[in-house]
């Protein structure tokens, strides 16, 4: 069985780290390694205790959440923060300051504990990420953006990445896989990459120049 997800909880409320912690504990998946009252103590503990996940109040003492953000990831870069707000006009900045995701403090513990997962996910796949080619990390970058399943973008990578027909891709992905790819799922997979990426004409040359072009892009 995997490690669970660390957690560390910052705010400067008792009762909501209390909540948050309680919800967090009783995932299987996941565990609150530490709690901070403040900015400057997040930034201390997220230090000293390495947490997968931060799960952060924007409006903290001393140092708020933005800051504290930002010192984490500059001390962390590994670190998946989430920004807690009650005022739903400040998510976007909540997300600019560099967190993964921003939740309004009226959202359902369920909401909190599924975010936490994508988070983790989430840096998971940005460390994949660093170790591809500059045209399959945009192929990775532009599967997130525009929700390719693991299916689509595995497929994706296949057409851009390599000159296998079909009937190779389903072979080579039933391998890597390990679980059984059809040659009809690997058309379907091709038919919803071409919806999702606004491919025209739906062509494997147009998605290559596709990619090829964003990734000279970035």
């Amino acid at each position: 069985m995997p490690e669970p997800l660390r957690v560390l909880i910052a705010d400067d409320f008792d009762l909501l780290r209390q909540m948050l912690a309680a919800h967090i504990n009783a995932e299987p998946d996941m565990v609150v390694c530490g709690e901070a009252m403040d900015g400057s103590e997040a930034i201390s503990l997220a230090e000293s205790l390495a947490p997968d996940v931060v799960l952060m109040d924007l409006s903290m003492p001393l140092v708020n959440g933005t800051e504290a953000c930002a010192a984490i990831l500059r001390a962390r870069p590994e670190t998946a923060i989430i920004l807690l707000t009650s005022h739903t006009h400040l998510l976007s900045v909540a997300r600019a300051a560099g967190a993964v995701d921003a939740l309004p403090k009226n959202c359902s513990p369920s909401d909190v504990t599924e975010a936490v997962r994508r988070a983790a996910a989430e840096i998971v796949a940005l460390r994949l990420e660093a170790n591809l080619a500059e045209p399959d990390r945009t192929m990775v970058r532009l599967g997130r953006r525009m929700g390719l399943s693991a299916l689509e973008l595995a497929v994706a990578r296949k057409l851009v990445g390599s000159e296998l027909g079909t009937d190779a891709i389903a072979e080579v992905l039933t391998a890597e896989m390990e679980a059984p790819v059809s040659t009809g799922a690997v058309r379907h997979a091709t038919e919803r990459v071409m919806t999702k990426l606004n491919v025209e004409p739906r062509t494997r040359y147009t998605l290559v120049k596709q990619i090829m072009d964003a990734a000279a892009a970035d």
